[in-house]
């Protein structure tokens, strides 16, 4: 693994507290908003929602946010079964009065904030000693999406990995990119035989965030455009070169 130095936070601050992905099966576990005042299609700053789930606990603040965009594991080809959600971040949210049906002040609006969207409890952010190092495990996967919908990344940019903390990743972990090879026709023998070329490592992903199945990564060490569906693998990993059986596209 080529040496890569400590990353500083501000460069993955904004991402730390803010509600990035919702796994599939946790999504209705969410506190919701079920109504609006004077049934209002949407809610700014100032204004009341009602909600449910929150229960009495002690949380004052929430961060509200849209489960907009299905999120597939690349071997999905149907995509019949999502393994996540990527998540809008909404706004802010404050407890006015607790009960079966609690009471909230948005107190900060980026979008316009309405019925059925969720709400996650705003805790204290520490700010880790990002070290990097290789998994303990031999973890391989695929990168499922890149943060802000683009069809390709570079140096800097935020992925999401279909592998998670289940799988034996951990907060610093460091995972080698690897480009997909082509498969091709062997043209210098007759017979056209396929031949899928090496997969070439292009780049490192940085785990800064964590969940069960899918995690969070900054893209170091670049070397060339990183697409969804590369797969991730130990830095020392051997490549393959066994052909796919099917074509991965972008995640729509």
């Amino acid at each position: 693994m080529a040496a890569i130095s400590s990353i500083p936070n501000n460069q993955i601050e904004p991402f730390l507290s803010q509600p990035l992905v919702v796994a599939a099966s946790d999504l209705e576990h969410y506190p919701r908003i079920v109504a609006t005042p004077e049934d209002r299609v949407y809610l700014g700053v100032g204004d009341k929602a009602y909600a449910r789930g929150i229960g009495n606990d002690t949380v004052e603040s929430y961060h509200v946010f849209r489960p907009a965009t299905p999120l597939y594991d690349p071997d999905d080809i149907e995509r019949k079964s999502p393994i996540a959600f990527q998540a809008k971040f909404l706004g802010t949210a404050r407890v006015i009065r607790r009960g079966e049906v609690t009471t909230l002040s948005i107190v900060e609006s980026k979008l316009e904030i309405g019925v059925d969207d969720r709400l996650v409890p705003i805790g204290h952010q520490e700010l880790l000693n990002y070290v990097p190092r290789r998994p303990e495990r031999n973890v391989e996967g695929r990168i499922v999406s890149i943060y802000g919908g683009e069809e390709s990344a570079g140096p800097g940019d935020v992925v999401t990995l279909n592998r998670g903390s289940k799988d034996g990743l951990e907060i610093g972990t460091v995972l080698a990119v690897l480009h997909n090879g082509q498969t091709i026709v062997d043209r210098t023998q007759p017979g056209n035989e396929k031949v899928k070329l090496p997969d070439e490592a292009i780049a490192y992903v940085f785990i800064f965030r964590l969940f069960d199945g899918i995690s969070y990564g900054l893209l170091v060490a670049t070397t060339g455009p990183i697409a969804v569906g590369d797969r991730i693998a130990p830095p020392d990993a051997k490549p393959t070169n066994e052909a796919p059986e099917a074509t991965i596209g972008p995640t729509s």
